[in-house]
C-alpha cells in the first residue's frame, strides 16, 4: 500500500505533529510513503506595487522563508521515517515544474 503525504510550506508549514501521526499510521498499515513537498513562487509585482512597497524584496523574502520551511519539513520527515524504518520517497513540486508538465502533457496544436 502507498500513502501520499503532501507537505505544504505556505502560508504555513504542516506541523510536525500531523506529519508524525501520518508516518506512524503508515507504519501500522505497512505502507510506503510518497511525500510531495510543495513549494511556491510569487509572481512579479506591478510597477506601482514595486514603487510603493518594494514588493519584489518582500516576495524574495517570502520565497526564501518558504524554501527554508520546505527544506526543514523534508529533513524532519526523512529523519522520522528512517527512525521508524518506514519506506519513504520524497519529491519536490515547484510551480516551474507544474508549468513544464502541463506544457508537455497538453501540447498546443
Amino acid at each position: 500500500m502507498d500513502v501520499l503525504l503532501p507537505i505544504t510550506s505556505y502560508p504555513a508549514v504542516v506541523s510536525n505533529v500531523g506529519l508524525g501521526r501520518a508516518l506512524s499510521l503508515s507504519v501500522r498499515l505497512g505502507a510506503r510513503v510518497n511525500a510531495l513537498v510543495q513549494e511556491m513562487e510569487i509572481a512579479p509585482s506591478s510597477a506601482s506595487g514595486e514603487a510603493l512597497l518594494g514588493a519584489s524584496d518582500i516576495a524574495l523574502g517570502v520565497e526564501a522563508l518558504n524554501r527554508d520551511r520546505a527544506r526543514n519539513a523534508r529533513k524532519w520527515v526523512e529523519e522520522r521515517a528512517a527512525s521508524l524504518e518506514l519506506p519513504l520517497e520524497v519529491a519536490a513540486l515547484r510551480p516551474a515544474d507544474v508549468h513544464r508538465l502541463s506544457a508537455t502533457d497538453h501540447p498546443v496544436s
